[in-house]
This record gives C-alpha cells, structure tokens and sequence, in this order.
C-alpha cells in the first residue's frame, strides 16, 4: 500500500510526465541530435515568442549608438544581427589589438588566452598527466599568447584557428576544417560574435575531441538593462548569451556546460564575465570540480 508521501510522488512523476510529453510533442524539448532552429525562431531555444525592440546606449563613450536587438524572453539570448563586422574585410579595432587591449597578447606577457589555456592543460592533467595533448586556440585574431603557450610547454602542439590566417603562423587550422580534433579548444572573445549558433557552434566544437574541453569566455546576459551595458553594443558583438540559452544550445550538440567567474570579473571586465566550459565526457566534470576545488576563481590577465 502507498505511503501518502508514495502516493503525492507518483503524482509528481506522473505530471511531470504528461509535461514533458506535451512539451515534446509541442516541440519546447530540445532532443540531443541536433537540429537546425527556424529562421523566425530564437536562434538558441527556438521559440517563436521574440520581441524586438531598439536600444540606445547610455554610455559617453558608444556616442549614442543605436541597435535594433531580438529579445528571446523563454530562454534570455539577445541577438544583434545588424551589429555584423567583417573582420576580414574591414580589418580589427582596438579592443582586438594587443597595443590598447588589456586581453589580447603581444607575445611577450601572459594574458587572457594564455591563462584560459593554462587552466584548460591543468583540468586535463587531471583525467590523465601523462598523457601529451594539443591545443587550437579559436578566433584568434591578433592575439599572440599562443607563442607563449607554446614556448611554454603546455601542450604538445598549439595551433590557430580563424576566418584566415591574420598572424601567417605554421599550424594554422582553416575555420571550416572538421579534420583537427584538439584536446583543448580555447576561444576568447569569440562566441559573442557568432551569427549563425547552429553552424558557428558546430565549427566551434568539431574542433573538439570526445575527451575534449572547450574553454569560452564572454559576457552572459543577467537582465540588466540594455541601454545600461558596453558590451552587446561592441563592434561585431552579434550574439548576447544567457546561461539558459547556451544550455539550450548545448542539448542540440549533445553537450554539457559549466560556468566559471574569471579574476578579471573582479577587477575590469565586470560582473558578467564568464568562462564558459563546454565537453562531452562525464570525466571533464569531476576533473572542473577538482580544479575549482583548489582555486577559488577561475585566472586571467
């Protein structure tokens, strides 16, 4: 016989049953294979349910920059489409340039990516130390830390990856290239750039072995006012992620996420900045716990 507590249980069970299956059916459930979004869909969540509004930025320095963003109110991702910069055509702005960019390396001291792969080899040591691994740092721009995480012994290959070859570096790995599977895939500065999340992720994440880790870092969307932020109005920034909308992505990809506040989060890049870590492997899990059980946050420039 069922216990009142047995019997207010299968209840749940059996609602949140008749749920998912209504969702499913209503297609709100993401299944694991992925599946391209509708062109008039949340590029992260797919619902249809967007609201577009036109924003002014507040701040001096924006000079009163107006952008026109679609808002996903299920899942929080806000896209800019009409914010797209040609980087290959127009060339990068200073807060790509290592001269005026307190992120981007010049090759002679340690900055973001250098230190977003430095944690990346430490969590990877943890499944296995022996093991020699490689790394292709992703959308590098003109960024030259991979210089020194090669210099520096981190990784067995270190190799760029981008639209082209801006640096002409030996191992470069073209953007569309499915072949170059890497241990660790960092990608500073990047993701917030995507315009197409389906393809771009994809591009992003074949890069990755199956035992692999992707490292990101961004800004991630807390609600706070539009007209009050730098960050979704910046030159290219085309994507404005939210923890629920990454994780929405993730399921498409049949991946996991896991997010980390950067040092710089306290000192400069604000409280939205985040790593975002992206793997397949249940492993990676324990060994994140593990690297995070010993450093209170996560290093950077």
């Amino acid at each position: 016989m069922y216990t009142r507590l047995g019997v207010a249980f299968a209840r749940y069970v059996q609602r949140k049953s008749t749920e998912y299956l209504n969702a499913s059916k209503a297609g709100d459930v993401t299944p694991v294979r992925r599946q391209t979004v509708h062109s008039d869909a949340c590029l992260a969540c797919g619902a249809f349910e967007l609201v577009r509004r036109t924003v002014t930025a507040r701040s001096p320095s924006l000079k009163g920059k107006t952008c026109e963003f679609i808002i996903c109110p299920c899942c929080s991702f806000i896209s800019n489409p009409g914010n797209v910069h040609d980087y290959s055509a127009l060339g990068f702005d200073d807060a790509s340039s290592p001269e005026s960019s307190p992120r981007t390396g010049d090759g002679q001291m340690p900055k973001r990516e250098y230190y977003m792969a430095q944690m990346g080899a430490d969590i990877l040591a943890r499944l296995d130390s022996r093991q020699a691994r490689d790394l292709v740092v992703f959308g590098a721009g003109l960024s030259r830390d991979h210089a020194l995480i090669a210099d520096d012994g981190l990784f067995s290959r270190v190799a760029v990856c981008d639209m082209e070859n801006f640096q002409s570096v030996a191992d470069f790995v073209p953007h569309a290239s499915r072949d170059a599977q890497f241990d660790a895939v960092v990608a500073c500065e990047v993701i917030e750039h995507f315009t197409d999340l389906d393809a771009d992720f994809d591009r992003l994440f074949a890069k990755m072995k199956e035992t692999g880790l992707v490292i990101a870092s961004t800004n991630i969307c807390d609600g706070a006012p539009l007209h009050t932020l730098l960050y979704p109005f910046a030159l290219g920034h085309t994507a404005y992620h939210s923890g629920r909308s990454l994780l929405a992505v993730c399921k498409r990809f049949g991946m996991q996420v896991d997010f980390r506040t950067p040092a710089i989060s306290f000192n400069g890049a604000g409280p939205r900045k985040r790593y975002v870590l992206f793997y397949k492997d249940p492993r990676i899990a324990e060994c994140i716990s593990q690297y995070f059980a010993d450093h209170h946050v996560a290093p950077s420039e």
